[in-house]
Order: structure tokens, then C-alpha cells, then sequence
């Protein structure tokens, strides 16, 4: 129903789906401990955990935006770098993980680890495991006798070690809450075998050799007669070499296609530079004074001091090691994106099941800078906890309390005192939360660590059900008690997934793991091709289209045929950054970039650089030009930003300690802000009066929104679906879609929906509405003839675009390759459009500037100020002319029309009026009001001369269903894309029809019954409102002009709306549509690795996985997209996922900036995380949301 509720919901749905990245599944780690010996010079005193310690909803070393290398408990600077990463079944990547507590001298030098490094080594001689505990104030260790012989010590290459012991029957047992098991060859080598039947293959020197994930596909390690790794390769011939230098440091990195890695060392073996292939150098500096790191093994029965000093007389069996620590990174650009100084402490080494071991002295991270922001760290040690503080430049303090015994965070508070609170359970995870409002939330897991059920603080409670020993659920319940249930393969897919109504999706795979097919619960099937590499190059939809897709040798996408056979390309440089976009009309983007892969200049297909970006000395965005408009920032200390100034307009920015907005200021408007102690925003209020304030519940669930003329309110089933708002009751089904809208007055309308999901009917008061899809889920028909209305129909091209629409009159259209219509029949009418290089309409010999301004057309003339919103237009034959006056916010808030260019009195005066959320509450033409109410971003009513209209809306679209108005009823009859077509009374008239151009030039019969009494619906294209006194569009963000077919403003979020920031909905306004006056950035699809037009695989409803999830950079007419993959099964190693544009299947987000599309465009040329459809690991819908909000905190967009 209402947007806000509906994002309310969805984040509610992927909020819980992160917790359970973060708790579900996961099997706690075995005691980590440290093993001396000749062949493993490494000591525990690294954590491979990553930085930031877990907690739901977020991190709790969250609170800075610079997503800090430094763990809080361990001190420990874990800085990871990724050089090489090459999609495919198995990827090809190297990254390097950077540990200063870590003296290992590896393949990169000292403190450096590449996953290849693991070990697993066969122990002989006897060595037992003893039991450690905390060590006394004297330095005391108390220690037990042995306990088990050790057999295998598996060294992983982030420093943690586990012991596999030898069992008195000859078996070889794994730690405790490890799955995996040692399996022993004829030949000398062994095999660390997981859960899911992945295992690595290790030589009889420990050294590891082969890769092979539950499907088979392979991963080799080629080594030379010393052990060094001399090549990885695939299965397919695509392979990484390495070369070496005398000390046994890796120099070089060769990929198959050529491309080259360059290392240089100091002379203590430290890594001081890459140079990456395209020339770029990234230096690493280290500080000056050596680290002295000692160790010593005690024997059985005996113990050691915490400062190293035997306290019995065993004799040290290891050796001293002398290293240095990282203290800078300098990019390839210059600009140091890390600098850290260290302070030297004790490392505590309580834990359980080590030997007798302790490392003394160690260092742990002082002062961690980004940009121009010093956060220092600062501990306090007590007996049972330790506080360590983090404190920013601005004086901003985050406390956190570690526990000494397990180092567990048990509690955070941020700079203005809010606290959070942790508990965990005998596995070591997350077993009570408590927010910073006190809510609380708990979690249960069996003796497997699996999570057995999770509470939120109303009491909600999911339940997760296994089979056997598996580690994925077969059966989710809901709070309400709908059940979900998945059936698996031998490997671990899932290949059913039947959802609370008992639809069944299912998924089929080829050997390799590839999702080859999905049959919806309609039985209508979607079909997927791999190449050899495993990156998916065709999809079949259920009507038989196919879309295809190319990979060059490194496996980058570079083209793109849709099933009408239009090509769109992609081409990168060295390092995999895009820098030409071409479309099926062969018109190029190029994109230039700074050493360090920044983005410098975009330049459109006329060769005009639309945008260009410079940064300061700390690499943050200092301007953006585009469409012709600079914007400059500024920034405080702490990186968060000070000031922008946009065109010459400054908007000044004002924060809290704990770095959330408070206030925006400008020259003709003051903006403030305020949050509750979970950091959500409760109240905006702006310099001219107008609040709008918000409530929510223990669960965090959006409840209230209250202006000063009316009050929202909302409620929640326990599945978080909305069940009531404002004053409309709404009755879910068992998938929590719509069954039933129940209005104050007691009007119902019933909704039914076929296996898919899709909308079949409305049954309203007067009639029923029926819709139709096809097997791709297209709408294929509506039917409005039993209140009134026409029945449509639709037919689509192969590429999915609407070719022919009956109902009122026959239409069809035409496409060009980039899919903007270029021909249309309305009944008689006829429309021909013709459009530039960058998308500009030609027919009428318009002329338009560099920017894309319009300029002059065959009847008005049109004036433009410094931030390129129309100031005038005048008509060249008469003179007449229109004025518009905006403020600081790019709003209209006057327009005055005058008859000719001698006349000084306008015939036609406006002004309007916003709300401090942007939303237009009322405007004023010749001195009469009108007055606008809203709830989200639906307008819910309207009045003017004491007459009051309200909208009805049920959550399918930005118009609504019905209107009431004095008692009475209208429904409304929308087409395809949501834009009012005709309305009925209670009796079936039709009182108000619309039979508007392509492009929404309205012929409007506002009295079709001819009893004499007019009708009017001002509501046009979705999120559209029809002003006469201008005849534009009011479109929320920005103004619509249907007679020129663009916006009258640039796009407030620049390029990523697209290269014409005037161009409405890619100039395909039959297919497309805008509600927001913005282009979208979160995108929604079927679950399979293709884009495309296939239907849903389920509802977006609690407990439904099936849907896939990414995100979407605009770049004129061809986009970019990111999403996150699975690469072997439902849980296991990601990859990127392949995706495309659809605004069908998009929703806007906030408003974004240059900064926010460039991050963007860089996380997507990342390598992805760990998969986890359901519990461990990250899905799509997670790493959507994660990255959209990492590249906010980056912006310092709040």
C-alpha cells in the first residue's frame, strides 16, 4: 500500500536475512591455537575473523563510514587487497591478506597471506595437546596434562590453526565444531574433506595442490621441487604463473592472457610496491623499528609465563623472528588510502585446546587514518574485560567492552552514549542482542550451531528445521506459522522450494553445479547455457526468447544480444574497467579513469565530455560537472562532508557526534533533522514551518508518519505484513500478498493471484477486474467491462517491448536498437520521432545545447540559468511567454504567464509550497488553494474550496484503484504501465476518459456520459499530476513537460539517472515510466543468472529466497549492473552475477550522487563473498543492500 510500509517491509525481510548471514548456520570456530615447529614458522597471534565484530542489524564497528581494517578485540590491522580476479565456475582470484600481527614471512612477505598458503601437516614424535586457560597476574599460564595426540595440524592462511587428533581406534577426528574429516591417500597425499563433499587435496609435505568444490570443478596448485607455487590454473586453461625472486618472494604474476603483476621488496623482505598491468605503481611503506616476536613450546605437564619465561624447565623449541609492521598504502594515484601507527602490548593467549605457547611482545593498532580522520584506539585492561575506545578527529568516542576470557564483544557505545549489548551461547555466537532502545533480540542454535529459531523484540519467532546432519534448513516456519520448504540434491542445491500456499518452484542443475532451469509453480519453464569457464551466455525464457551473452578471455562481459538480435558492448582496459558502452545503435560512452581507477570524464556519443570528476589530496570527490553543472565539496575533519555547492547555490551540512545529518542549510532554506538511538530518522523539519515526523515500533518497524495536517498510521501481522494503514484494513495470504482492502466506510475489494503470484483479479464494489500474463510473466490483458471500462490486451516483440495495445483504439509502436520508439498509431493518429546520438528527439528540428538543454523548437523558444532549470519559455510567434521561478532545492515554487512580450501583468500566477521532505503540499493559481496530503510518496488526498478528494490505493503501483469523494465512489482503469485510461462511477458510467499521446499529451473527455456534469482526475503518467495553469506534469522530484517529452530540470542525481539528464523514461514512455522523476538503482529478477523478462519466481513475501536482487548504474543507454552469484551451489564461494536493466523490474531509491555511481561501478569489478542462500555467507539480496549502503557511508551520504 503505502511506500513507505513497503519499504518498511522489504527491510524488515532483508534486515533479518543479514542477521541470519551473520548467525544462521554458521558453525563456530574451533579453538584457535599456536603451533612452533621447523615447518611452521607462524604463531597464533593473528585473528582471520573480519574486522568488523557481528551483531545485528550492523557491526558494531559500524558507526565510521570508512569500514575500518582494525579489529577491536586483537588490535590487529587486517588490510585485504585483491590484484587479479577472473570470473568463471571457479574464479581465478588472488587476493592478499595483510595481518600485523602476523610474523609468517609468506609469497608476498612478511604479515601477507594468500589463501593458497593453507597447510595441513602431519605431526610425528608424539606431541599432545594440552587444556590453557586465562593467564594469572603473575604471568602464570595453568595448564593440564595431556589430553589427545595430535595427528594433522591444518594451518589456514590467515594464521589460525586447528588440530585434527588421533583417536584411540585409529580415526582421525576433526575439532570440535568442524564438519570436515581427514581422508588419507595410497599415494602420500591427503584430503580435507567438507560437509557438502568439497575438499582440498594437500601433497605429503602439507602443501596444498587442488581444489574441488561439491560439483567437481577444479582449482590446481602447481608447485616447483621446493613447494614454492609456480602456477594456478582452472580446468578450462585459464591460469595465473608465479615467479620469484632469491629469498623466495613472489616478483611477478602472469595471467593466460598476458596481462602482469610486478612485486618489489626491501631489503628485509617486505613489500614496497605492485605495478599492476596498466602502469599504476602501489606502494607500501613499514615502520623503521624491528618487531621482536619470541615463542616457546612447553612440554606435557609443564607451563610457561605470558611473558615467554619458562615457568618449569622445558628447553624453547622454536626461534626468534624479526619483522616489521604495514603503516601506509599509497594508491597508484598517490593518495594514501591507509596510514596506521602501532603500540606495543602483551597478547593475551587464553584460549582452550592449545599448547603450552605464549608470544610476547606483540602490536597492536594506535591510530588508523582515511582522509583527513585519525581514529585512535586506546585500551584498558582489566582481569575479566577489556575497554578499548575509538576516538575520531572530531573528538567522536565509540567504547567497546571485549571480554578477556573468548574476546567477545559483549557491549558498544557510540559517541552520544547509545548501547548495545551482546550474549552468546556455548557455541560462541550471537545468542541475545539488545539494541540501542532496548529491544531485544535472541537466537537458538542445536549442538551443530545451527540456528534453531531467532525472536525478534515483540516476541516474533522463526524456527529453522534440518535433516540429519545437514547444515542448510529444509524447512522454514514463520512467526505466524507459514511454512516454508526446500528440497535438496545430493550437493546440496536446491531443486524444490514449495512456499506457504504449497506452489513449487523447481530448479533444475547440470553436473557442474550450474542452474540450468527454472519451473515456476505454473509449471512454465526458464531455461540457462554455460560456457566451458561457467559464466552463463544464454537464457531461454518460457516463450522461447532467447537473450545471449559474451565473455572476452578474461571473462568480462563484453556483449549483449537481446532475443530481437540487437547487440549492446562492453569494453575494458587492462584492470577491468569499462571504458566504452556501446549500444545497438552502435552510439559509444567512453569513461576515462586516474591511476587508481577513479573515474575522471564521461564523454557522451557526440564526443562532449557530459561529466567530469576531480579529487583532493585524500582521494574524496572534490567537483562534478555534468550536464554543464559544477558541484564542489567540501568536507570536515572526520570526512563527513561540510558543504556542496551546486552551481553557485552552497548547501551547508551539519552532523551529531555520531556522524548523522542534523541540519542542511542554503541560501533560501534551513533543513533539520533528528533520530532516535537506533540511528532512524524521527523528525524533519525545515526553516518554513512544515514538520513530518515519524514513530516505530520495539522491532524497528515504521508505525507512525505525522505532519501538521494529518497522521499515518500502520500495523504489522508477526510476519512484518502490513495489515492496516491510515484508516484501511488489509487481510494477507498465506504467501502475504493482498487477499483483501477493506475501507473505514466497509468497501472490500478481494484480490486473486495464480501460482506465480501475478495478479489475476480485483473484485471492487461494482465489478471485477480481470488480468492476464503470459508465461513470462508479461501482462497480456485487462479487463475493466464489468465497471464501465474497456478490456485491453498486449503483445510484445521478442526483446519484451509493446508493439500492439487494444482497448479504446487500436495502438501500435515502433523500436530503434537502443529501444527508444521511433513510430506509434493511435486509431488515426499517426507519431514519428527521431532522436540524436545521446537520445535528444529530432522530428521537429529541435535544437538543444551541449548539455542537452532544448533550446528552440518549431513554436517556443527556452531560457536556462547556471544549474540548467528553465527559467523562460517564449513563444516566437506571439511572444507570450512563461516565467519560472525555483528555489536553492530545485523546486518550482512561482510561475507567472504572460500574453505577449509588451504585457508587464501576468494573466497566470502559481506559487508552490513544499513540505521538508520535498513533497508539494499546496499550491496557489490567481488565489485559489490547493492543498496536497501525502503518506510516503503516494499523494492520499487533496482539497481545495472546502472540497476534499481522496486517493485509494492498494500497493501495485503509483495510482491508485479508486477515488472518494462527498461519499461517493470512482474507480479508476489503468493501463499497463499504471496511467489512468477511464473512470466509473458505482453504476458502471464512464465519467472521465483519457486517450493521451506516447509521450502523455492528454485528450481528455471530462464528461464522456454526456449528463452535463464534468469530471476531473488531474493523475497522468505513474507518480504524474497534471497542472492546467502550466500544463506540466508534477512528477515529485522534478516537473514533466508532454509536449516536449522531457523534464523541464536536470536530473537531480546527475548521470546516474543517464547521460540526458532531460530524458524521460529512456525515451520508451509506452514501456517504461517514472514515478519519481528519477531513474532506479535497486533492481529485482527470477532467481537464475540471466536477466530478462521472466516472471517472478515467487512473491517478495517473508521466507520467499527466490527472487535475485542487484543493483544498476545508469550510463546513458547502456547500464551497468552488479549483482551477487552463487558459483558452486547454495552455499559456497561467490561470483558476480550477470544482470540488466529493466525499469519494470526496478525501484527508485534516495537520491544519489556522482560519488555514490563511481563507488558503485567499483564494487561491482570486485570479487564477491562468501554465497549463503539462507544462512552463512551473503545472498544477493544482502550484498545489494550492503554495497548500496557502503557506498553511502563512502559518499558520507546519511
Amino acid at each position: 500500500m503505502h511506500q513507505y510500509a513497503d519499504k518498511q517491509r522489504h527491510s524488515q525481510v532483508h534486515g533479518l536475512l543479514l542477521i541470519l548471514a551473520c548467525l544462521f548456520v554458521m558453525l563456530p570456530p574451533a579453538p584457535a591455537w599456536g603451533y612452533d615447529a621447523p615447518w611452521d614458522q607462524g604463531h597464533q597471534t593473528t585473528d582471520d575473523d573480519d574486522p568488523e565484530p557481528p551483531g545485528p542489524p550492523d557491526g558494531p564497528d559500524c558507526g565510521n563510514t570508512n569500514n575500518s581494517p582494525v579489529h577491536i578485540s586483537s588490535g590487529d590491522l587486517v588490510w585485504r587487497e585483491t590484484d587479479i580476479a577472473i570470473p568463471g565456475r571457479v574464479p581465478l582470484t588472488l587476493t592478499r591478506s595483510y595481518h600485523s600481527h602476523d610474523p609468517r614471512d609468506g609469497m608476498f612477505g612478511k604479515g601477507w597471506t594468500v589463501s593458497c598458503e593453507a597447510s595441513l601437516i602431519k605431526v610425528t614424535g608424539g606431541s599432545s595437546l594440552l587444556q590453557v586457560t586465562e593467564a594469572e597476574k603473575d604471568g602464570n599460564l595453568s595448564v593440564s596434562g595431556p589430553v589427545v595426540q595430535i595427528a594433522y595440524v591444518l594451518r589456514e592462511a590467515g594464521g589460525r590453526r586447528h588440530a585434527y587428533t588421533l583417536e584411540p581406534d585409529g580415526n582421525i577426528k576433526a575439532p570440535k565444531w568442524r564438519l570436515d574429516r581427514i581422508e588419507e591417500q595410497s599415494d602420500g597425499t591427503v584430503k580435507l574433506i567438507e560437509q557438502d563433499g568439497s575438499y582440498r587435496l594437500f601433497n605429503a609435505n602439507g602443501l596444498l595442490i587442488k581444489k574441488v568444490d561439491r560439483n567437481g570443478n577444479s582449482l590446481f596448485y602447481t608447485r616447483d621441487s621446493t613447494g614454492r607455487l609456480t602456477q594456478m590454473a582452472d580446468e578450462h586453461g585459464r591460469y595465473l604463473d608465479f615467479t620469484y625472486d632469491s629469498t623466495g618472494h613472489v616478483v611477478s604474476v602472469t595471467d593466460h592472457t598476458g596481462r602482469a603483476w610486478q612485486y618489489s621488496y626491501n631489503s628485509d623482505g617486505a613489500l614496497t610496491s605492485l605495478t599492476d598491468p596498466a602502469g599504476g605503481v602501489r606502494r607500501y611503506t613499514w615502520q623503521a623499528a624491528e618487531l621482536v616476536d619470541y615463542s616457546l613450546l612447553a612440554q606435557a605437564g609443564s607451563s610457561s609465563r605470558a611473558s615467554g619465561a619458562p615457568a618449569s624447565a622445558p628447553p624453547p623449541f622454536g626461534t626468534m623472528h624479526t619483522y616489521q609492521q604495514l603503516t601506509s598504502v599509497t594508491d597508484a594515484s598517490g593518495v594514501t588510502v591507509l596510514n596506521v601507527t602501532y603500540e606495543t602490548i602483551n597478547i593475551p593467549g587464553s584460549v582452550t585446546g592449545v599448547p603450552a605457547e605464549k608470544t610476547a611482545p606483540g602490536r597492536r593498532v594506535k591510530s588508523y587514518t582515511e582522509g583527513s580522520n585519525t581514529w585512535t584506539y586506546n585500551v584498558t585492561q582489566r582481569r575479566s574485560r577489556k575497554t578499548v575506545t575509538k576516538t575520531d578527529t572530531a573528538g567522536s568516542v565509540n567504547t567497546y567492552t571485549i571480554s578477556r576470557r573468548d574476546g567477545q564483544l559483549s557491549q558498544k557505545r557510540d559517541p552520544l552514549g547509545n548501547t548495545e549489548r551482546w550474549q552468546y551461547d556455548g557455541t560462541n555466537q550471537i545468542s541475545r542482542y539488545t539494541d540501542p532502545t532496548g529491544g531485544i533480540w535472541q537466537y537458538s542454535r542445536d549442538a551443530l550451531g545451527r540456528l534453531q529459531s531467532s525472536s525478534d523484540p515483540l516476541g516474533n519467532t522463526t524456527t529453522y528445521t534440518y535433516k540429519d546432519n545437514q547444515p542448510w534448513p529444509v524447512k522454514i516456519t514463520s512467526p505466524s506459522g507459514r511454512i516454508t520448504s526446500i528440497d535438496y540434491d545430493g550437493k546440496g542445491n536446491p531443486i524444490s522450494i514449495t512456499d506457504p500456499s504449497n506452489a513449487v518452484t523447481k530448479i533444475e542443475y547440470n553436473p557442474q553445479g550450474d542452474l540450468t532451469a527454472i519451473i515456476d509453480a505454473a509449471g512454465h519453464r526458464t531455461e540457462i547455457s554455460y560456457n566451458a569457464a561457467g559464466l552463463p551466455v544464454s537464457r531461454k525464457d518460457p516463450l522461447g526468447r532467447v537473450t545471449q551473452l559474451a565473455y572476452d578471455a578474461l571473462g568480462r562481459l563484453t556483449g549483449i544480444t537481446n532475443a530481437a538480435g540487437e547487440v549492446s558492448q562492453i569494453a575494458y582496459d587492462a584492470l577491468g574497467r569499462i571504458i566504452s558502452a556501446t549500444d545497438g545503435l552502435g552510439q559509444s560512452t567512453q569513461y576515462s579513469y586516474d591511476p587508481a581507477g577513479r573515474l575522471l570524464k564521461i564523454t557522451d556519443a557526440r564526443a562532449n565530455p557530459i561529466g567530469e570528476y576531480t579529487y583532493d589530496a585524500y582521494g574524496r570527490l572534490q567537483s562534478a560537472t555534468e550536464a554543464g553543472i559544477t558541484t564542489n565539496y567540501t568536507y570536515n575533519a572526520d570526512n563527513t562532508i561540510a558543504s556542496t555547492d551546486r552551481g553557485g547555490i552552497v548547501h551547508a551540512h551539519t552532523y551529531d557526534r555520531a556522524k548523522r545529518r542534523t541540519g542542511t542549510s542554503n541560501p533560501d532554506l534551513g533543513i533539520t533533522y533528528a533520530h532516535d538511538k537506533a540511528g532512524r530518522l524521527t523528525r524533519v523539519q525545515d526553516n518554513l514551518g512544515t514538520v513530518v515526523s515519524y514513530r516505530y515500533d520495539a522491532a524497528g518497524r515504521f508505525i507512525r508518519e505525522q505532519n501538521g495536517i494529518t497522521s499515518i498510521s500502520l500495523s504489522y501481522n508477526q510476519d512484518n505484513e502490513l495489515t492496516a494503514w491510515r484508516n484501511i484494513q488489509l487481510e494477507r495470504d498465506a504467501r502475504g500478498l493482498l487477499q483483501k482492502l477493506t475501507t473505514a466506510d466497509g468497501a472490500q475489494y478481494t484480490y486473486q493471484y495464480d501460482p506465480r503470484g501475478l495478479l489475476q483479479q480485483i473484485q471492487t464494489p461494482a465489478g471485477a477486474w480481470q488480468y492476464t500474463h503470459d508465461a513470462a510473466g508479461q501482462i497480456t490483458g485487462q479487463d475493466y467491462s464489468q465497471t464501465g471500462g474497456s478490456a485491453y490486451s498486449y503483445t510484445y516483440d521478442p526483446a519484451g517491448r509493446l508493439v500492439q495495445a487494444s482497448g479504446e483504439q487500436l495502438r501500435t509502436y515502433g523500436y530503434d536498437a537502443a529501444s527508444q520508439l521511433t513510430s506509434a498509431s493511435h486509431g488515426a493518429s499517426g507519431y514519428i520521432y527521431q532522436y540524436d546520438p545521446v537520445g535528444n528527439r529530432l522530428e521537429q528540428q529541435q535544437r538543444y545545447d551541449a548539455n542537452n538543454r532544448l533550446l528552440e523548437d518549431p513554436r517556443h523558444t527556452y531560457e536556462y540559468d547556471t544549474t540548467g532549470r528553465l527559467t523562460r519559455k517564449t513563444d516566437k510567434t506571439t511572444g507570450a511567454h512563461t516565467d519560472y521561478t525555483w528555489d536553492s532545492l530545485d523546486r518550482l515554487t512561482v510561475l507567472k504567464h504572460y500574453p505577449d512580450a509588451n504585457t508587464a501583468t501576468a494573466t497566470t500566477e502559481a506559487s508552490y509550497q513544499y513540505d521538508a521532505l520535498g513533497r508539494r503540499i499546496r499550491k496557489t493559481v490567481n488565489g485559489q488553494v490547493t492543498s496536497y496530503q501525502w503518506a510516503g510518496t503516494r499523494l492520499v488526498s487533496e482539497s481545495s474550496n472546502n472540497q476534499a478528494r481522496e486517493y485509494l490505493y492498494d500497493g501495485t503501483g503509483y495510482t491508485p484503484i479508486a477515488i472518494v469523494e462527498g461519499g461517493n465512489t470512482w474507480y479508476i482503469h489503468r493501463d499497463h504501465l499504471g496511467t489512468p485510461r477511464s473512470v466509473s462511477d458505482s453504476s458502471g458510467r464512464i465519467v472521465w476518459q483519457n486517450l493521451p499521446s506516447p509521450y502523455g499529451i492528454s485528450q481528455v473527455d471530462e464528461d464522456p456520459d454526456g449528463d452535463g456534469v464534468a469530471f476531473t482526475l488531474n493523475i497522468r503518467f505513474p507518480g504524474q499530476y497534471y497542472d492546467s495553469e502550466s500544463g506540466l506534469h508534477y512528477n515529485y522530484f522534478r516537473y514533466y513537460d508532454p509536449s516536449t517529452g522531457r523534464y523541464i530540470t536536470s536530473d537531480p542525481i546527475g548521470l546516474q539517472g543517464g547521460l540526458n539528464t532531460y530524458a524521460y523514461a529512456e525515451n520508451n514512455p509506452v514501456v517504461f515510466s517514472d514515478p519519481f522523476g528519477l531513474k532506479t538503482l535497486m533492481c529485482t529478477k527470477p532467481l537464475d543468472a540471466m536477466g530478462g523478462d521472466g516472471t517472478r519466481s515467487g512473491p517478495d513475501i517473508w521466507g520467499n529466497p527466490l527472487y535475485h536482487q542487484y543493483i544498476c548504474v545508469k550510463n546513458g543507454k547502456t547500464t551497468v549492473c552488479g549483482g551477487q552469484d552463487r558459483k558452486d551451489g547454495p552455499w559456497g564461494p561467490g561470483k558476480p552475477s550477470n544482470d540488466k536493466y529493466d525499469p519494470k523490474r526496478c525501484e527508485e531509491e534516495e537520491p544519489d550522487n556522482a560519488c555514490i555511481e563511481t563507488c558503485l561501478i567499483s564494487e561491482f569489478g570486485k570479487p564477491r563473498p562468501y554465497y549463503g542462500l539462507f544462512g552463512p555467507g551473503t545472498n544477493c539480496q544482502e550484498w545489494a543492500d550492503d554495497t548500496l549502503s557502503k557506498c553511502r557511508k563512502q559518499c558520507k551520504k546519511p
